[in-house]
């Protein structure tokens, strides 16, 4: 039953589950019905319990596939300006490569620090060890 008391359509929830991408609340909302309706559905059609799971697999594929181009037009971008130092964008690729956050602790990174763009058949680096302890306290 949908919010006035008008029984719901089997199919046209299952639209509203897949359109929504299997927020059921937002789904309850486009198709005019409480969530309780949509959960009651779930519980008695497999079709349904089957479109909510499947819309959401498919939704967090979609984020995963965007997250990838994503990533890619930032690393073509950081190729791109190599030869430029960039304070910003280091740090949120180093933020990126390495899964630091704010709150990730415990963590340590090796940089490595070249005097010159890399070239084939050069070894000169220096490496520079940080971890947590330094990060937090320079001195």
């Amino acid at each position: 039953m949908g919010t006035s008391g008008v029984p719901l359509d089997k199919n046209l929830i299952i639209k509203g589950i897949y359109d929504k991408k299997g927020i059921i609340e937002h789904a309850a909302k486009s198709i005019g019905c409480d969530t309780t309706s949509i959960y009651a559905w779930m519980r008695k059609d497999e079709d349904v319990e089957f479109a909510v799971k499947d819309a959401r697999q498919k939704a967090d594929q979609e984020r995963i596939d965007k997250r990838e181009v994503l990533k890619q037009k930032a690393y073509a971008s950081a190729e791109a300006n190599l030869d430029q130092f960039d304070g910003t964008m280091t740090i949120f690729l180093l933020k990126t490569l390495c899964g630091f956050t704010e709150n990730t602790r415990e963590q340590s990174i090796v940089l490595n620090l070249v005097d010159r763009p890399y070239n084939e058949g050069e070894e000169k680096l220096s490496t520079m060890s940080l971890n947590d302890q330094e990060l937090a306290d320079p001195a």
